[in-house]
């Protein structure tokens, strides 16, 4: 499907390319292509697919299906900090697939009667070292007579938490340009002798958000037959676009599990490509539909 690479198509550096994940592995996927430089795929893995992985519409898809990123762990849809109704603070984690409210320890009440210092603290029982650690700094305010302990365990029966949290719905232009521009180099490695892709590059290697909307078109949310991520080329000219574009503007479509996706504008190489349809890019996310269908898991 392509040609051996010398440089990095980011930066233009020849250096030793290393494996680039088109669209993100934390999305599951799997079209890898040899094409950055080590840094640059460092710089696109934490500014520009970041912005995909917590775009809250992806973080939705991937908690409701079960999809985890390199940490191997799901995304945590609900707040990690959260409160019961005495106000005690809980943070909520994963621990092999299970939600777990875990209590952090609260301030220190101090009181003084009869001339005896109390104080009085709550922390999780798994949390044995704050309990150290505060008897120790007791010890050293108060003197040796303070290290005289209770400890009371109680457990908390239908814990009810309360908490908020922000969901991050701005469209995240960045990473759908970044997939088609790297599909353009995987499908067509000398794109660059009829197709001018310097602008792609930019704002790729600045994070220009607004420069990279100029090729970002047509953002939304459908929901295709099949659970899938597909990218496909096509030259025409969209009816939005018609007074804009030629006929023989190039394209791609940019779809991630079926349900969200983009056109982007690759520029225009003056002439009509051959056989486009035969770059295009089909990942179905569930092997049991891939067998009832008879096709690979990716391809």
């Amino acid at each position: 499907m392509t040609e051996q690479l010398t440089k990095c198509i980011l930066c233009k550096k020849i250096s030793p390319l290393t494996m680039e994940h088109i669209i993100p592995d934390a999305l599951e996927g799997k079209l890898i292509f040899n094409c950055l430089c080590k840094d640059c795929n460092s710089k696109l893995g934490e500014k520009v697919d970041s912005q995909l992985t917590n775009y809250s519409p992806i973080k939705v898809i991937r908690a409701t299906h079960g999809i985890t990123g390199k940490t191997g762990k799901i995304p945590l849809l609900l707040p990690t900090i959260m409160y019961d109704q005495n106000g005690r603070k809980f943070r909520l984690f994963q621990d092999e697939g299970k939600l777990v409210a875990r209590s952090l320890p609260s301030p220190i009440v101090q009181s003084e009667e009869e001339g005896k210092i109390t104080l009085r603290w709550s922390c999780d029982s798994s949390d044995k070292e704050t309990i150290k650690k505060r008897l120790d700094k007791a010890t050293k305010k108060y003197g040796p007579k303070s290290t005289n302990t209770d400890l009371v365990e109680r457990t908390f029966d239908n814990l009810l938490l309360e908490g908020s949290i922000t969901l991050d719905t701005k469209f995240p232009v960045l990473p759908f340009l970044k997939i088609a521009y790297e599909f353009l180099f995987l499908s067509f490695p000398d794109c660059e002798n009829w197709l001018n892709t310097q602008e792609m590059r930019q704002a790729l290697l600045t994070n220009d958000e607004s420069l990279a909307r100029k090729f970002v078109l047509f953002c939304g949310f459908g929901k295709a037959p099949y659970f899938c991520h597909f990218l496909s080329f096509f030259q025409g000219l969209p009816p939005e676009l018609s007074e804009t574009r030629s006929s023989t503007s190039l394209f791609c479509n940019v779809t991630l599990f079926g349900q969200i996706s983009c056109l982007v504008f690759l520029g225009d190489p003056g002439r009509f490509l051959e056989n486009l349809e035969s770059h295009a890019y089909l990942q179905l996310m569930d092997p049991q539909l891939s067998t009832k269908l008879g096709l690979p898991s990716s391809r």
